[in-house]
C-alpha cells in the first residue's frame, strides 16, 4: 500500500484524489488546503491547513498553481518522503532542496465539473533517482494506462 497526501484542493488535486481513492493499493492520508474544500473527501482523509501537521507518507503531492510550487515546497517539513509536483511547466529542480523529489504530471486540462476517466489520461513522470522513478511509475500505473518518463524540457514543450 502506497500512502499519499496532497497539498492543494483545486482541479488537479480533486481528480488525483478521486483516482487515488479508486485505486486498490493507494491510501490518501491528508489533504492540505488554506480554504474550505468544496468537494467530498474519502472517509479517513484528514484535512489540514498547517504545514507543521503534515505527516510522513510515501509520496507527497504538491498540486497548486505553477507559480506557487517553489514557495509551497519550501514550507514542507523535511521527511524521508518523495515530494512531487503536478506541473507541466515547473522544472524538477524546483524541488531539489528535498532529498527525494519528482514530477507526476497528468497531461490533461482539469475541471471539477467534468467527469474524467483518469485511466485514459497520460501521466508524465520524472524523478531525482531511479528508485523514486520506480515508485512514481508504480503509482502512475495504478491510475493510468499510459505512463511516460519524460524530462523537464520535454514536459515544458508538451505543456
Amino acid at each position: 500500500m502506497t500512502s499519499v497526501s496532497i497539498i492543494g484542493a483545486g482541479h488537479v488535486a480533486f481528480h488525483l484524489l478521486r483516482a487515488f481513492d479508486a485505486a486498490e493499493n493507494i491510501a490518501v492520508r491528508q489533504v492540505f488546503s488554506r480554504k474550505t474544500i468544496d468537494f467530498d473527501l474519502p472517509q479517513n482523509v484528514e484535512v489540514i491547513d498547517d504545514f507543521k501537521k503534515l505527516k510522513p507518507v510515501d509520496v507527497l503531492f504538491i498540486a497548486v498553481n505553477d507559480d506557487a510550487v517553489a514557495e509551497v515546497s519550501q514550507k514542507i517539513p523535511q521527511f524521508d518522503t518523495l515530494v512531487v509536483h503536478t506541473s507541466g511547466s515547473v522544472p524538477l529542480e524546483s524541488l531539489s532542496h528535498h532529498a527525494r523529489h519528482g514530477v507526476f504530471y497528468p497531461l490533461q486540462s482539469f475541471s471539477k465539473e467534468r467527469n474524467l476517466d483518469f485511466d485514459s489520461i497520460p501521466v508524465c513522470i520524472e524523478a531525482s533517482s531511479q528508485e523514486d522513478l520506480a515508485v512514481l511509475r508504480n503509482l502512475a500505473k495504478q491510475v493510468s494506462s499510459e505512463v511516460q518518463m519524460i524530462n523537464s524540457d520535454q514536459r515544458r514543450t508538451l505543456h
